[in-house]
């Protein structure tokens, strides 16, 4: 029997209770920042999109413009689909045979997302290449109109789902590094309600409708005239540039650094260039490693 006696204290289990309720108050509140950063608060009484763009120094310009190629995007596949027993009676091609041909679109469009994102991995070049596949597919419409073949029509069918594959993987990270945190959520939300699953699938029925009914256009008067409408709307995008990978959130980490470190002064103090961790030399951000390859 040991002589020694144990006098640790026994802990009662509050403490641990106090640390957990600590850790979870903490996520709570990192959540609600984090959220509110975003602009979701869920606050009826929040600024209207236009005053927080001002604020920001930033344009509407990006979104509209993203999201008319969005629109655009849609008349071909939504204009192939509609007309499609026209094309089979049109080209004497069957309609089981028109079908399996449209498949291939959607093959197309799922694949085409990894050549454009090979093509922007290391440069940012997204903003002409939106503009570049716009300007494709709106040829492709206005040549739909055109083919008389089996060949020529499995040509448009694969390059409008290879073309397609700029709105699938470019404009979505384009649109968010155009605006700063506290936009992004409600510009994606315009961007969805405009473009991308919203009114493009109001007018593109709307559109084939009209011109079918009321002018009494023939599936290949349909496809010049959303061809043309296509160039028009593609037209909207000519001053898309693009603003680089992360520039609002690199410039958010230079400055929470500085303030951290007690810097005074803009940005532009540094030289464009990241700060370096205090007497070490190394740079703080992972970016600035480019410089050390």
């Amino acid at each position: 029997m040991s002589d020694s006696l144990d006098v640790t204290p026994h802990r009662s289990g509050q403490e641990e209770i106090e640390v957990v309720e600590e850790i979870e108050q903490a996520a709570s509140r990192v959540r609600a920042e984090a959220r509110a950063e975003l602009g979701i608060t869920g606050d009826e009484n929040v600024p209207p999109l236009r005053k927080v763009l001002r604020e920001e120094h930033v344009s509407v310009y990006p979104l509209v413009a993203l999201s008319t190629l969005a629109l655009v995007n849609v008349f071909w596949l939504y204009a192939f689909g509609v007309l499609s027993p026209d094309i089979s009676r049109g080209l004497g091609i069957g309609l089981p045979t028109i079908l399996a041909i449209n498949s291939l679109d959607t093959i197309a469009i799922v694949l085409s997302p990894l050549p454009m994102a090979w093509l922007t991995q290391r440069k940012a070049r997204r903003a002409s290449l939106c503009i570049l596949t716009a300007i494709g597919w709106s040829l492709i419409t206005i040549y739909t109109g055109l083919i008389t073949g089996l060949g020529a029509l499995l040509f448009v069918v694969l390059f409008d789902g290879i073309s397609t594959g700029s709105v699938q993987a470019l404009h979505f990270p384009l649109l968010m590094d155009s605006y700063p945190p506290r936009v992004r959520v409600r510009a994606l939300s315009a961007y969805s309600a405009l473009g991308d699953v919203g009114l493009a699938y109001v007018l593109s029925p709307l559109l084939v409708a009209v011109l079918a009914a009321t002018f009494s256009l023939t599936w290949r008067g349909i496809f010049l005239v959303m061809g043309i409408m296509s160039l028009l709307g593609t037209s909207v995008a000519f001053r898309l540039r693009d603003p680089g990978f992360g520039r609002f959130d690199t410039r958010r980490i230079r400055r929470t650094v500085q303030e951290a470190r007690g810097d005074v002064g803009d940005d532009s103090a540094a030289g464009g260039r990241f700060p370096r961790s205090a007497g070490s030399g190394w740079p703080v951000c992972s970016s600035d490693w480019s410089r050390y390859r």
